[in-house]
């Protein structure tokens, strides 16, 4: 937990002088920042070591923080528990400047674990990786991205690694390894091995990571240009080491049961898609797009069960011994009803099927790892394991005087806010609670609690509790309070304002705003980030007609952020005049002809048409070609045609379209006749009644008869058609009511004159 508050401690001893008791992790007597630092030089390795058998290389990456202090403690077994040996002298190092460090235990503490531990101090910087700018509320100090940043004192990151005979261990440093280190603290025993293992497995399926992908070193994504063999394990843990960036000066940001999933793969997804704008490298885009669809998933992963089931507490491990009775719990949230069922081992328990798994009489075959699954209507989520270990030792006799078994939790604030300070302690008779401030008592401050509503810029200071009975006293730790200055929203006074240029020349728009403390920009174009476009002003020096868009910015202070309205960019494009190189010459058509018109032109620009007939303007002929189908003799006239760009406006010469009248020619009327079948084809006789009708078929081409006459009656033995003079030739075929048809009959021809 102490680990949990130390850069909000340290940053507050760098803005009032404390007593050293205030800035150290008080389990750790060697964490004297002075004491350290004296003998340490910069990226050297003081370790004291006497043989070369076993390293551990490492990098530290959230981005890469060059210059800080590396501190390496064996884990040691202490009444059953596995935890850091603060009491054993540290092997030290300092990272180099890409964030590389080697530290080297002696050949005698081969196949131990290594609680690594890095911390920085005023000459520790790191490269900012998140793709808006990195913003200390603490320190006040703005990076862009790929820019160095001064790091809080004493912030702290970690990592625990298993020594290895002739063997050089790799041991990156990140948020994530930090939270594998927490994790494995939460459980009974600490830090053992299967502790880490299970930490580990954690770790990798709540972040969607290939197993043991945390032992490899995150990608410095700041530097993608220089690195030829990118593998995409490496740069899904360097985005998402990266996506913590807004979070590491919060309290409990490394809280493993706490984490704010959804937000974390919504800052990976932004961060994945500004790396493709940094890059042009065909595999790094492939692994990037790769990398979008697993951050993608992720992140509906976690919105889904953030806005549907959710989880709000865990069941908790414990430790128990044979005999006693426990009581595992969950605590869940939907919409609907919900169900439950508890896994021993992954394995469903029969009957357990409430929020609660009690078990009586506790013997040996209890102990294993327990989870439960919830479900509603539509989906279900299994919860972390809890794990039972059972003792068969008696459990250790209750102490008598007072514990403190939950210490106040030093806090940033800002004024106006509410804060609340509190203790959790236990011990025979009633307990009597004094709170202190810089050492002096707080009249009236008698309580577990110390409340400050609202709080004011003068309660800043170091605060601590005494709690005693009536013959026994403990002192808290210390708790850092550090009030800072309200902080306004943004107000966009002033947004971007449309503008149109000339291809070439320069353009730029500007925002203004008020707001509290440090304001960040970020411009983007068609809601895309743009690179190095960071301040209140984005200019484009010499534009081109891709530019061309809709802008606005984004602007952020550490108490929120505000959009611009869109302001768009219109990139005129140097236009030439239009030229007619060919003009529309006269034709004669006869009528029911079809015909196009054409003109062929040059210019730049967007080229417009339209084409005219006795000076009126044809509506819909925005084309170079004009078309008249099936001419009749009210086409005839004179045309032209209007040419067009931005800077012209040309006519083509005219032309007389002719439409020659079709001849006039008079229709005969004549009478086909046919007697009614009475047989059919095999001799049969056919009644009239078996008869559906008749079809005759006709033309003016013998193989072709493409005219078709229905007779539907079976008593009509005639038909007058109207025809124009020609040489037609008919056939007739019989219909029956059974859905048969006869061979037509051999063609008649007939000559009308």
């Amino acid at each position: 937990m102490k680990n949990k508050i130390i850069a909000i401690i340290a940053i507050c001893i760098f803005l009032a002088t404390s007593s050293s008791r205030a800035i150290g992790n008080t389990q750790n007597p060697n964490n004297s920042v002075s004491s350290i630092l004296a003998p340490l030089q910069h990226n050297q390795s003081l370790t004291g070591m006497t043989s070369s058998e076993v390293s551990f290389d490492g990098k530290v990456i959230k981005g890469i923080i060059s210059n800080a202090i590396i501190k390496a403690y064996p884990v040691v077994e202490k009444n059953g528990t596995y935890q850091v040996d603060y009491t054993s002298p540290p092997l030290l190092a300092r990272t180099k400047e890409d964030g590389g460090y080697q530290v080297k235990p002696s050949k005698r503490l081969n196949n131990r674990y290594f609680y690594i531990e890095m911390t920085t101090d005023s000459e520790s910087k790191m490269m900012c990786d998140f793709h808006i700018g990195c913003h200390s509320i603490l320190t006040g100090d703005y990076a862009d991205f790929g820019e160095l940043i001064p790091l809080p004192e004493n912030f702290v990151l970690s990592n625990i690694v298993q020594t290895k005979a002739g063997k050089i261990s790799n041991a990156p440093i990140s948020p994530l390894t930090h939270l594998l280190v927490n994790y494995a603290k939460t459980l009974p025993k600490g830090l053992s091995s299967d502790n880490i293992t299970k930490a580990k497995q954690y770790i990798e399926e709540t972040f969607g990571l290939r197993d043991n992908a945390l032992t490899r070193v995150p990608t410095d994504i700041t530097a993608l240009s220089k690195i030829d063999n990118l593998k995409e394990d490496d740069l899904y843990l360097g985005i998402l080491s990266a996506a913590f960036a807004p979070y590491i000066e919060q309290q409990n940001w490394d809280d493993p049961n706490n984490l704010p999933l959804e937000k974390l793969f919504s800052y990976a997804k932004e961060l994945t898609q500004f790396l493709f704008t940094q890059t042009s490298s065909g595999m790094h885009l492939k692994r990037l797009a790769a990398i979008e669809t697993i951050v993608e998933t992720q992140y509906n992963l976690a919105a889904a069960q953030l806005l549907q089931l959710r989880i709000i507490e865990h069941p908790q491990s414990v430790e128990v011994e044979v005999g006693s009775s426990i009581t595992l719990s969950i605590v869940a949230e939907a919409s609907d009803n919900l169900s439950y069922q508890w896994l021993k081992d992954n394995v469903a328990i029969l009957g357990a099927n409430s929020s609660n798994l009690a078990i009586e009489n506790v013997g040996t075959t209890n102990e294993g790892s327990y989870s439960i699954t919830v479900s509603n209507s539509s989906q279900s989520i299994t919860s972390q394991p809890a794990y039972v270990t059972v003792t068969t030792a008696p459990a250790p006799s209750t102490r008598q005087g007072v514990s403190i078994i939950s210490q106040p939790e030093s806090i940033v604030t800002r004024e106006g806010e509410f804060v609340s300070l509190s203790v959790g302690a236990v011990g025979d008779e009633a307990l009597i609670y004094q709170w202190q401030k810089g050492g002096s008592i707080i009249p009236g401050a008698s309580g577990d609690q110390l409340t400050f509503n609202p709080i004011q810029l003068s309660d800043g200071g170091t605060y601590s509790i005494s709690v005693s009975n009536s013959f026994s006293s403990v002192q808290s730790d210390f708790a850092m309070i550090a009030v800072n200055t309200a902080i306004a929203p943004i107000t966009i006074t002033k947004p971007p304002s449309n503008t149109s240029v000339v291809e070439g020349g320069g353009a730029s728009f500007s925002v203004t705003a008020t707001g509290g403390g440090y304001l960040a920009y970020l411009w983007r174009k068609d809601g895309v980030a743009l690179p190095n476009a960071y301040q209140a002003m984005y200019v484009i020096s010499e534009t081109n007609l891709s530019d061309s868009g809709n802008y606005d910015v984004v602007i952020s202070n550490s108490v929120g952020n505000a959009i611009s309205s869109t302001a768009v960019l219109d990139v005129i494009p140097i236009i030439s005049p239009v030229t007619i190189q060919q003009h529309p010459v006269a034709q004669s058509i006869n009528e029911g002809e079809s015909l196009s018109l054409s003109v062929s032109t040059i210019g730049g620009g967007n080229i417009t048409y339209n084409w005219y007939k006795d000076g009126i303007a044809i509506p819909g002929t925005d084309s170079s070609v004009f078309s008249i189908t099936q001419a009749t003799t009210a086409d005839q006239g004179n045309y032209f045609v209007n040419v067009s760009n931005e800077v012209s406006n040309t006519n083509s010469h005219d032309m007389y379209l002719t439409v020659v009248p079709a001849p006039v020619t008079s229709s005969v009327l004549i009478t086909l006749s046919w007697d009614i079948p009475t047989h059919r084809i095999d001799g049969s006789e056919l009644a009239i009644s078996d008869i559906a009708g008749y079809q005759i078929i006709y033309g003016t081409d013998t193989y072709l008869l493409d005219q078709t006459i229905e007779a539907a009656n079976a008593q009509i033995t005639s038909i007058d058609l109207d025809l124009i003079p020609g040489t037609y030739y008919f056939q007739i075929a019989t219909k029956t009511i059974d859905g048969m048809q006869s061979q037509f009959s051999e063609s008649v021809a007939v000559d009308l004159k």
